[in-house]
């Protein structure tokens, strides 16, 4: 069995008060750029769970979208097969690894997840 749940927040929150965030010359995210005047235009969450025989699996999400910001585009290209891990210093642990080892198949078929660590913390 599995579910999956996306909601757009922006009139959630904004019912709750937090309105500067979605105006453009008042909201205050100097801590991302202290020289750019952002400002959130969506703010999306997503939620899944996946039950089956060995378990439960469950991922949530939470996106908030700029689409007006005016920040050169810089392009990645992935030309040969690559890995790439997300690693919290913190708590010194690997939480996901990643493989692209098929670049020229579909991107379905391209892409394996090689690992995904579970998050702990320290003793």
């Amino acid at each position: 069995m599995s579910s999956r749940i996306e909601n757009e927040l922006k009139n959630s929150l904004e019912s709750l008060g937090i309105v500067d965030l979605f105006m453009p010359g008042v909201a205050n995210l100097t801590a991302f750029d202290r020289f750019a005047s952002l400002n959130v235009d969506e703010a999306i969450h997503q939620a899944t769970v996946e039950v089956n025989e060995e378990g439960t699996v469950a991922t949530a999400a939470t996106g908030l979208i700029n689409t007006r910001v005016g920040i050169g585009h810089k392009s990645f290209v992935c030309n040969r097969p690559f890995v790439f891990l997300i690693y919290n210093k913190v708590l010194g642990v690997t939480l996901f690894v990643f493989c692209n080892d098929r670049l020229h198949k579909t991107q379905q078929q391209g892409s394996r997840e090689l690992f995904a660590g579970r998050f702990s913390t320290p003793t």
